[in-house]
């Protein structure tokens, strides 16, 4: 982020075009699918000129924004929520009495950059900053919340005045957009009201620019040198089932008579230990591999020698490691969970097993290992499908689709189903 935001320098149509602004709430590394989905969009959206892509990372350490790119386009700001669930009066007092001056700074931000769409990627109560900028000063600019999981359960676990704000949110703006059909039920579930404004917008991966932006030095760990293993690409957390899949290892190990191992590739976000505790408990310590959290770009090192890669989440919005295990033509094993099964179809370019299932996971992964030509058949199929129907440029057109639309005023029924952008 310390250079451009998508790689290339902005052409004189783009500098001259209206900005688009992506908001998120951490500072973007690159590493994760949030941060994936808003550099390729953001990539594609400077190279087709159709607005002057931005980005606004919310950091409350930086009152006033704080430039991180030599042209411009990234940048720090504290945007405040209005609520702290660990403190609420505290907060709201806290957020009344600051409204003003944040709003005025948030306002010079979007009018210096001429910002026509504010797009907030894994939004919360945040967001209604940027309603109220519009409402309070009388600025023209659409807005979009896209949701990506865990931000929609933060959502629908909220109660009261925050719930309420919740749907307040939810009804202010022009689109909401999920990462799967899934997702987009659950939102319309939350409040039935928007179910005409929101639409499922895949997200992608591009094999030839997965390829060119390798680091071509990046190995994997030197523990797993010559050894046969599994991978998964995931956090250590609950939702990931990663407790599932050391159960299912241990089974293909023990009763299936394979030799493999189990590659975990991710940050731990808090049950690290206890996977280690019970890979220790399986008799697997020398089998159970915790690698952390890669650079994206050194992704490939792990993909290219793994014998199959698995998912076995116990939710999952829609899986955007599964992309990259078919870039790669890995054989993949996942859970029918989520906007999953919108990516993978059983016997024809995956394997889904029920979520929570040791055994039905331990045995689609013996199939695999000990198969080697069903391995490749399957990761020849997904690299296939991936390709055809799982490129970014999809994702970039129906949001310029979605664009078109709210731009045409024709909002209160979006539809996605035949863009015509090409």
């Amino acid at each position: 982020m310390r250079k451009s935001l998508g790689g290339a320098a902005s052409n004189e149509s783009s500098k001259a075009s209206k900005g688009y602004l992506f908001v998120v709430p951490w500072i973007v590394t690159g590493n994760g699918g949030v941060d994936q989905v808003v550099l390729n969009l953001s990539r594609h959206f400077q190279e087709q000129g159709l607005y002057s892509p931005k980005v606004l990372m919310n950091s409350w350490e930086h009152v006033r924004p704080v430039p991180l790119s030599d042209d411009g386009s990234s940048m720090c700001m504290r945007v405040r929520s209005p609520l702290a669930s660990n403190a609420p009066l505290t907060s709201m007092a806290k957020w009344g009495i600051s409204l003003l001056p944040e709003l005025r700074r948030l306002t010079g931000v979007l009018r210096a950059h001429n910002v026509g769409h504010v797009n907030v990627h894994y939004p919360s109560l945040d967001a209604l900053q940027f309603v109220l900028a519009r409402f309070l000063f009388r600025d023209v600019f659409k807005i979009t919340l896209s949701f990506h999981g865990l931000d929609l359960a933060d959502a629908a676990r909220a109660r009261g005045l925050e719930r309420w704000m919740w749907k307040a949110l939810l009804r202010r703006v022009d689109a909401i957009v999920t990462c799967s059909n899934a997702m987009k039920q659950s939102i319309v579930g939350f409040d039935p009201v928007v179910k005409d404004r929101v639409v499922a917008i895949h997200n992608g991966v591009d094999v030839g620019h997965l390829m060119k932006v390798r680091n071509l030095s990046a190995r994997i760990d030197p523990r797993l040198n010559g050894k046969p293993f599994i991978l998964n690409v995931a956090s250590c957390e609950y939702k990931k089932g990663l407790d599932t899949l050391l159960h299912a290892v241990k089974v293909v190990r023990d009763s299936d008579r394979i030799d493999t191992n189990l590659a975990i590739v991710g940050p731990d976000r808090g049950i690290q230990r206890e996977l280690q505790a019970l890979a220790e408990q399986l008799g697997m310590s020398d089998n159970v591999f915790f690698c952390g959290e890669v650079p994206h770009t050194d992704l490939h090192a792990y993909y290219s020698e793994a014998s199959v890669f698995c998912l076995p989440s116990r939710a999952e919005p829609f899986g955007i490691s599964l992309l990259e295990a078919g870039a790669f033509r890995r054989a993949v094993v996942a859970t029918a969970v989520g906007g999953i099964p919108e990516i993978l179809t059983h016997g024809i370019n995956g394997c889904l097993v029920p979520p929570g299932e040791p055994g039905a996971l331990a045995a689609q992964l013996a199939r695999l290992l000990s198969d080697k030509e069903e391995s490749s058949r399957l990761g020849e199929a997904l690299f296939e499908h991936v390709s055809a129907h799982f490129a970014w440029k999809n994702a970039f057109h129906s949001y310029a689709t979605l664009l078109a639309q709210m731009e045409n005023g024709s909002q209160r029924s979006l539809n996605l189903e035949n863009p015509r952008w090409t």
